[in-house]
This record gives C-alpha cells, structure tokens and sequence, in this order.
C-alpha cells in the first residue's frame, strides 16, 4: 500500500494489482509459476529458500511460503498439510519440473474464500492469524508445520518457512516481512 501513496495513485485496479502480484509473486505477474517448464534458477526449485524466510532472488514471495509449508520432499508424503479434509500428493521434484502443474492445483486444495470485496480490515484479520500461526522459538520464528530446527519438507524436520531474525523476544519483527509491511 506503500507504493499506492507513494505514486500517488488512490484506487487503481492495475496499480493494485501490481502491488498484490509483487507481493504473492515477487513481479509483476505469475512469473515463474505460471511455467509449463521448470522455473528459472534453483530457487523455487526445492525447498531450500524455506529455511531462509522463503526469499528469492532477495524478495519474500507469498507463493514460495505456500509451496513451503504444502509440498514435502520426493520420499514423504504429507498427512494433510494445507486442508484438513484433503490429502496433498505433490512434491518438491513436481515442483521442479513442472510449476505451472503444481501452481495451478495447489490452490484447489485450500478451503473456498468467501466471495465479496476485500477490505483493509480483512487483509489487517488475515495478517493477525498468520502472525498469531507463527510459532516464535528462541532461535526463530516458523510458520507451518515444525518439528525440529529446519524446514526442508521432511516428516523429520517440517513443512515450514523460517523467520531467523523473528524470535520470540522480537516477535515485533514480524512487520519487517516484506509481504506485512505496510
């Protein structure tokens, strides 16, 4: 919203637009995700980047903290971690070799939002419940499934993205997340 006041545009559907792709997508647009082929570079590749806040290529991107805390590794297979009445079979190597697939279904798995306008006081209720979802721990912060210190989508370790400079004594950090400021 930053952006909104800063060009002084106020309301603007494609301003807007821009603004909630940059946040879910890291561009403009889908970008990577929308690919029939495998993403460009390593990063959405695997589930490397979840173990550092979910940053590529220097950005926090929505979509990559989605596919952090649904996709397990090619060994494992995921309970029910996106909808509790749905059982998840994609992995990480799907992932690799065809994000548009993985991008495309994914979603499908997540309960039905409810229709309407969005409002400022809606986006403010979501941001709290995420926060609120965020295990904070002494050495970090960790939303999703955690079991031990990483998160690499492994029934061992988590299915997860995780905060290192968002602790439980700095919890405050939580609005220096790219997607969360203001």
């Amino acid at each position: 919203m930053a952006g909104l006041k800063a060009t002084g545009i106020e309301g603007t559907k494609a301003a807007i637009k821009q603004i909630l792709n940059t946040a879910v997508y890291g561009s403009k647009d889908e970008g990577d995700y929308a690919k029939n082929s495998p993403p460009t570079g390593p990063d959405r590749r695997t589930a490397t980047a979840c173990e550092t806040g979910g940053q590529i290529a220097g950005k926090e991107e929505l979509a990559y903290k989605f596919l952090s805390i649904c996709l397990t590794s090619a060994t494992e297979t995921a309970g029910k971690p996106c909808h509790k009445e749905v059982t998840n079979t994609y992995h990480w190597t799907t992932a690799n070799s065809n994000m548009n697939q993985v991008w495309s279904d994914m979603p499908k798995l997540c309960p039905k939002a409810a229709k309407g306008k969005t409002t400022a006081a809606a986006i403010h209720a979501a941001l709290t419940r995420v926060r609120t979802a965020i295990q904070y721990k002494s050495d970090a912060g960790y939303l999703g499934n955690k079991y031990s210190s990483d998160c690499d989508g492994t029934s061992a370790n988590g299915l997860c993205v995780k905060y290192s400079a968002k602790t439980s004594t700095n919890s405050e950090a939580f609005h220096d997340i790219a997607w969360v400021k203001p």
